[in-house]
Parts: C-alpha cells; sequence; structure tokens
C-alpha cells in the first residue's frame, strides 16, 4: 500500500507531488550525468594510443639529455 496516495480520491498532496518531482529530476541528472562520464572514459585504443604518445615523448627527452 502506497501512503502517499489516498486511496478514497486517489490523489497525491500537492507537497509529496513535489517531493516526487524533485527526486525524479535528481535521478534523471544523475543518469545523465553518469552517461556522460562513461562517454568522457578512454577506450583501449586511446589508452594504447596515449602510451605510445607518452613513451615516445619520453624518449625524445632522454636523448636530447
Amino acid at each position: 500500500m502506497n501512503p502517499l496516495v489516498d486511496k478514497s480520491s486517489s490523489q497525491v498532496s500537492s507537497e509529496e507531488c513535489e517531493k516526487l518531482r524533485s527526486a525524479l529530476v535528481a535521478a534523471q541528472e544523475s543518469a545523465a550525468v553518469q552517461l556522460l562520464l562513461e562517454c568522457c572514459l578512454p577506450c583501449d585504443e586511446a589508452e594504447r594510443v596515449s602510451s605510445v604518445v607518452s613513451f615516445n615523448l619520453f624518449a625524445d627527452v632522454r636523448f636530447v639529455e
């Protein structure tokens, strides 16, 4: 039984409605942030390229010394 809904009138109070709306918005924003963070993670190929570039830069610096 849902305590937020009055079974006789099937209505939710405006205060409870606002709490539910806020919770829904917060959940949607959280999901959007999670998706954006996952999209920004480097893939395997990007990590390989990054490590090769880093190694080459390190080798160039050692050569200059």
